[in-house]
């Protein structure tokens, strides 16, 4: 399974995790916590699932919140910048979105569609940031952005 293939590349390669997640409510940590000895790669995992957490946790400005959407390509990529500062972790991964069944007060009237999910991986200095489109129900569509994000962190590290 992808999450073993993740756990394990992480260990043969010496390197460090960290999630900073909101939509997945702490699911990417879960698998990684799966495996024993998962303490010498993971470092820690945050659930900043409203903007109050992460503005608190984070450290992300009131500011950026009124020009970017929590659902936004930039919001993810502020929320790994601020991760990678606060965990130096080798590998920091963010993700933000909407699971349904509605979409978040502060986004009526957008054009964000439930099941729209931004996630951001950042190892080597480098951003590798996603946008997904998934269907399903609120379980269906966390665990498929667990599950995508699982397997683009196994080929960015394994190039």
């Amino acid at each position: 399974m992808i999450y073993k293939k993740v756990f394990e590349l992480i260990k043969i390669k010496n390197l460090t995790i960290s999630f900073a997640e909101s939509v997945t409510g702490g699911l990417l940590a879960s698998k990684i916590t799966d495996f024993p000895s998962s303490s010498s790669v993971f470092e820690f995992g945050f659930v900043v699932y409203s903007i109050n957490a992460k503005k608190k946790i984070l450290s992300i400005s009131d500011g950026f919140f009124k020009k970017y959407s929590v659902y936004s390509k930039e919001c993810v990529v502020e929320m790994n910048n601020k991760l990678k500062l606060l965990t130096g972790s080798h590998i920091c991964v963010s993700v933000s979105g909407v699971g349904g069944p509605t979409i978040g007060e502060d986004n009526l009237g957008t054009d964000i569609k439930i099941g729209t999910i931004y996630y951001d991986i950042l190892y080597k200095n480098k951003h590798f940031t996603f946008k997904k489109l998934l269907t399903g129900s609120r379980n269906d569509i966390r665990k498929n952005t667990v599950n995508n994000i699982y397997k683009s962190i196994y080929k960015i590290i394994n190039e």
